[in-house]
């Protein structure tokens, strides 16, 4: 469906909701009710100035009207960004209208970011990281350790292999004098994590990690041990596992199926 077929949906949607004629409606803007069936029908949309009134009549941006597809595209994936962020008390909704907003003042209002085929996670990522409040975005894993991913997977698939792709920062933090905050220890990591689906018949029998290489080093072993790299492995390989299960449709369609 091309967008003067959406947009035309969209006006006749507002006729309706005003309870109008096509000859009525189009009394609003100095125009004949076939011109009106012209814009419904998508044959050809209203002009600027036309396009302003019908956003204003619908409570949105111009912007808006046109976008309505990337902001549906993103909801979809803030829908199962829960795995990655604490999004209980946040507004989806209005937060699918931000980032689209933000993403068409910067980059422009590109089609091509509604096209399933076209990666938009990085850019959603990168806006809420701008917009979440700092406390959505942190987990405890021990009364020291905490970890923020800060990416929406992006996938790759070579035959029946799937890799998912994510930067996650550790952060430990240990006080041994809470009262005069002495002998305060900090330790941020950060690295891309890759993680590793392995399949048999179609369904995922086993995944690993790679990224935690670093943090074999002696120096580390004191804070980041054997046994909470494995809990850690397990925890976000978990988050990321169930983001698949949770639409799998949606995670087809941000690998690149193109085959040579």
């Amino acid at each position: 469906m091309n967008d003067n077929i959406l947009i035309g949906a969209k006006i006749k949607q507002l006729r309706l909701s005003l309870g109008e004629s096509m000859e009525q409606f189009g009394k609003r803007f100095h125009t004949s009710k076939g011109t009106v069936n012209n814009w419904e029908k998508g044959r050809n949309l209203p002009n600027k100035e036309n396009l302003k009134i019908i956003a204003d009549l619908m409570h949105k941006s111009v912007i808006e009207l046109f976008c309505g597809k990337l902001e549906d595209r993103i909801f979809d994936e803030l829908k199962n960004a829960n795995n990655f962020y604490d999004l209980d008390n946040i507004d989806l909704l209005e937060l699918a209208k931000q980032i689209s907003k933000s993403i068409v003042e910067d980059y422009g209002l590109y089609t091509d970011f509604t096209d399933p085929s076209v990666e938009i996670a990085t850019y959603i990522s990168k806006y809420l990281n701008k917009l979440l409040p700092e406390n959505t975005k942190i987990f405890p894993l021990t009364e020291n350790l905490s970890y923020r991913i800060n990416d929406i997977p992006q996938y790759e698939r070579k035959n029946t292999d799937l890799t998912a792709f994510l930067h996650i920062e550790l952060l430990y933090t240990e006080v041994n004098n809470i009262d005069l905050v002495l002998d305060k220890i900090q330790i941020k990591y950060s690295t891309l994590l890759q993680i590793n689906y392995h399949f048999q018949n179609n369904k995922i029998i086993d995944i690993d990690c790679e990224g935690f290489e670093f943090l074999n080093q002696e120096k580390y072993k004191t804070f980041f041990p054997d046994t909470l790299i494995k809990q850690l492995e397990k925890e976000v390989s978990t988050k990321v596992f169930d983001f698949v299960k949770a639409d799998i449709q949606l995670m087809n369609d941000r690998i690149d199926q193109q085959t040579d």
